[in-house]
Order: structure tokens, then sequence, then C-alpha cells
């Protein structure tokens, strides 16, 4: 009598187990839609541009003649612009993106010879 017990109850269960299934391959289905969008967003540049910097027309670094300019580095905020001057030595100026207005400078100038070592005595 066993048996029949538990030949009853397989077709209930299996259709438990189709509908699981079912349930299951939805939610993956929906889980790949969701990474899909995603991906397409970030290419598509990701929704809005960023606003731009408002134009600050243009600004005047003190530099003096015979001066180069060595390098420009930008950090998203600030412009920093090495420039090379004639006695050799070099000097960073900082101006804000968002004003054009001059933050400072910093000069770089070689570091002194150092002196030479002592020599001990008695050798």
């Amino acid at each position: 009598m066993s048996a029949a017990v538990t030949t009853r109850q397989k077709p209930h269960s299996l259709a438990a187990l189709k509908i699981l299934v079912a349930v299951l391959g939805l939610l993956i289905l929906a889980g790949v839609g969701v990474v899909i969008a995603g991906l397409a967003g970030r290419l598509d540049g990701g929704g809005a541009a960023a606003p731009a910097a408002p134009a600050f027309g243009e600004v005047a670094l003190p530099a003096p003649p015979g001066a180069s300019i060595d390098a420009v580095v930008s950090d998203g905020a600030r412009l920093f612009v090495i420039l090379a001057l004639p006695d050799g030595t070099r000097r960073v100026e900082a101006v804000d993106l968002a004003t054009g207005a001059r933050l400072g400078a910093v000069s770089l100038a070689p570091a002194p010879a150092a002196a030479p070592a002592p020599v001990p005595h008695g050798r």
C-alpha cells in the first residue's frame, strides 16, 4: 500500500517542480535584462552630460622673458602650468578652472650641492 501512496504524490510534486523551474527561469531572464540595460546605459554615456564649466576668457600668467611651458596638468578643478625658466629652474602656476583665477605659484630650484664627507684622521 505504501507504493500506491508514493505514486499518487509523484505527479503533484512534479507539477510543483515545473512551476519552480518556470519561475526561476523568469527571474534569470529579468536579471539578464537588468544587466543589459545597465551596460547599455554606461555605453550611452551614462545619461545626461555633465554641465560644462563656465568660460572665463583669457588669463595672463606672469612669466619672465625666455620662459617656456614644460607641461600642463589638470586635476579637474585646477590647471597646473609648469614653466621652464631661462635660469634652469622651474615654476608651477596654478589656475582655478571654474573662475580662471590664478591660485598661486611654486618655484622649484635645484637643491644645493652636498658638502664633501669628512675624511677620518689617522688613515
